[in-house]
């Protein structure tokens, strides 16, 4: 498994947890309730997927118009209007009411744009779309089989009605639907517990295929600067430094 070729996130802290990354071509599911940090997640790993390591992103949104996620992002200093002028991220609102042919345009899309990372944000909202949870289901397998033929590393951002308890022992659904976390590669289930202190923010990875990983809650911090995870003074200075340094690439 060491051998695997990874993607790394652009979170820091977080690949440590699974040996350097997602590994190319895989679904991942990032699940937590409101305002644990889904999007800033995904944000962060299309923005430093494309400073840092040359991979193009496509940030595809149901709920969220692309201003807003656009004004989020600025919030971090992540310049995405600057990427898309540069061809090197894109974000696209696509309505969850006008799903036809859905899948065929989106591999158009990664083809021509030639992307290597895609997000769908999030799979919660069709089933408001929808109000049939087979169609739903049948939708996100459909999202499955575009990132295998394309060969994108994804996110599926998923939302759970409560913002989950620190202890997960006591089981229960880790998406909207419950399908989610079967179709995925990996799950990934992000904690707040609105109390404060170090341990406020937590992470765990649940699954991840042919990974050997840490299955703890880690703590997790959202800064200036983005997501954090097991926050280290020194370790965030070296790892904020190393994707610094790669950015004047695509100035």
């Amino acid at each position: 498994m060491n051998n695997i070729r990874r993607v790394p996130t652009g979170v820091p802290g977080f690949d440590n947890l699974i040996q350097g990354g997602f590994y190319p071509g895989s679904l991942n599911m990032i699940s937590g309730g409101p305002g644990t940090g889904k999007t800033i997640f995904a944000l962060q790993f299309i923005y430093y997927g494309a400073i840092s390591y040359g991979d193009r992103g496509i940030y595809i949104s149901f709920e969220q118009t692309k201003e807003d996620l656009i004004e989020d992002a600025r919030s971090f200093n992540w310049d995405f209007e600057q990427l898309e002028k540069l061809n090197r991220a894109k974000i696209i609102f696509h309505s969850p009411y006008d799903l036809k042919k859905f899948s065929d345009n989106l591999i158009d899309e990664i083809r021509s744009f030639q992307a290597k990372r895609v997000v769908f944000d999030s799979s919660s909202v069709l089933g408001l779309a929808m109000g049939n949870s087979y169609e739903v289901r049948k939708f996100l397998f459909e999202m499955q089989r575009v990132v295998k033929k394309t060969g994108v590393t994804a996110l599926l951002t998923a939302e759970v009605t409560e913002s989950g308890s620190i202890d997960s022992s006591g089981g229960g659904s880790l998406s909207r639907f419950g399908v989610e976390e079967f179709i995925s590669d990996s799950v990934t289930t992000l904690h707040y517990g609105g109390l404060g202190g170090d341990t406020d923010r937590m992470i765990r990875v649940l699954k991840i295929r042919r990974t050997k990983q840490k299955r703890d809650l880690i703590p997790m911090h959202i800064t200036d600067d983005g997501i954090i995870v097991n926050f280290e003074p020194e370790q965030q200075e070296a790892d904020l430094s190393a994707i610094g340094n790669s950015e004047q690439d695509f100035q």
